[in-house]
């Protein structure tokens, strides 16, 4: 169900002190969608933090309630932590529409959630508009 197409390590030196960016980009086949064989593509971005297996599948998880809003989309999704706040924000890129959501939470899951929350309400909006 889930084809890792590649791991890259991308190290930044500033400040005498290294700064670490890991990017995993993964080729998601939407349970509905085997059929069709259309792909939502989800790149996962941590910046100064491991983005670990249960990170990755929650943030998979959660964007399969984004994924059935369109037919062929592109995920950006980036995790930061700064000082004890945990900082996520999700790119939605589909047919020349751009949805985003920033949130700021003391827990990432927290965050996650509200960022598709509040992406969800941005579609929702914009496809009732168009019609």
């Amino acid at each position: 169900m889930y084809e890792k197409i590649r791991r890259v390590k991308i190290y930044n030196f500033k400040k005498k002190y290294l700064k670490k960016k890991i990017i995993i980009d993964i080729i998601k086949q939407s349970k509905a969608k085997k059929k069709g064989a259309i792909f939502m593509k989800i790149k996962i971005i941590g910046k100064e933090l491991k983005i670990t297996e249960a990170i990755n599948d929650y943030v998979e998880k959660k964007l399969e309630r984004i994924d059935k809003y369109f037919g062929e989309a592109e995920a950006d999704v980036t995790l930061k932590t700064e000082k004890n706040i945990q900082k996520a924000e999700i790119c939605i890129i589909t047919n020349g529409e751009r949805y985003r959501a920033v949130t700021e939470d003391k827990d990432m899951y927290a965050s996650i959630d509200k960022d598709i929350d509040i992406l969800e309400g941005q579609i929702r909006k914009a496809k009732t508009k168009s019609r």
